[in-house]
């Protein structure tokens, strides 16, 4: 396992077809480059948000704080053995 990298179980690998959300829907993107973004519908500025689209906000605000990183990659870890 390189470093930064780790196998996660059997998933669908992605298909390149262009990425297409509905105007309801959120996504947490990262790149090839470890880049980082979350694409939300356009909520107001004081709405509330469904839970799981708080959730994705979240990860993407602790995806630098490599000490919960770790804590979450354990996790995945666990669940794989």
């Amino acid at each position: 396992m390189e470093d930064g990298q780790r196998r996660i179980g059997k998933m669908m690998p992605h298909q390149d077809f262009g990425t297409m959300l509905r105007p309801d829907q959120a996504a947490l993107i990262f790149d090839s480059e470890d880049g980082l973004q979350v694409t939300l519908p356009n909520y107001e500025h004081d709405e509330m948000v469904p839970d799981l689209v708080a959730l994705l906000v979240a990860v993407m605000l602790k995806a630098h704080d490599a000490e919960w990183v770790g804590t979450m990659l354990n996790e995945i870890d666990v669940a794989d053995s």
